[in-house]
């Protein structure tokens, strides 16, 4: 199946690793290690028990893994001739086909574009387009895909806001 490859930016996913495993290490400098070893001495750290110290971790790993995640997902966003798949977290990808296709709302509308959803009857599919290298080039191309998919007569109505991102 033919794939088209679009420029991404790494920054974001690099940022959001590099954040949550700062948010984790301040975690534990701060107040884990302190209350850790006042544990073992059967005193109290600042009233710290073993419960909460593992339930600040587990709240701290959970926006760690969401902050990595969304942009994860941005980067394994695949376009292709058939449509775009964008991973799911736990569950199956979410997959719009072009001729399928309803609409695609860019916003904002005019100048560089952050957010666009593709919208379909089943399902839609929103990218942030500020993950992307060149976000005219993601446009280019959903315009691209969906106007073949009107041209071959498949159905898809193309009202896209996308004449005002060029």
């Amino acid at each position: 199946m033919e794939s088209f490859p679009l420029a991404r930016k790494l920054w974001p996913l690099a940022f959001a690793c590099a954040f949550a495993a700062a948010l984790q290490l301040a975690l534990y400098f701060m107040f884990t290690r302190p209350a850790l070893a006042a544990l073992a001495e059967r005193r109290t750290y600042a009233g710290w028990s073993w419960l909460s110290v593992v339930g600040w971790h587990a709240v701290n790993t959970a926006v760690g893994v969401w902050l990595v995640w969304t942009s994860l997902r941005e980067r394994r966003t695949r376009f292709d001739a058939e449509g775009v798949s964008r991973p799911r977290f736990l569950r199956a990808p979410v997959r719009v086909g072009w001729a399928e296709a309803e609409s695609v709302f860019v916003a904002p509308p005019e100048g560089t574009p952050r957010l666009v959803r593709i919208n379909a009857p089943r399902a839609s599919v929103e990218i942030n387009a500020l993950h992307y290298s060149d976000p005219a080039a993601l446009l280019a191309l959903i315009e691209e895909r969906m106007g073949a998919a009107v041209g071959a007569g498949r159905g898809a109505r193309c009202d896209a806001h996308l004449k005002n991102a060029r």
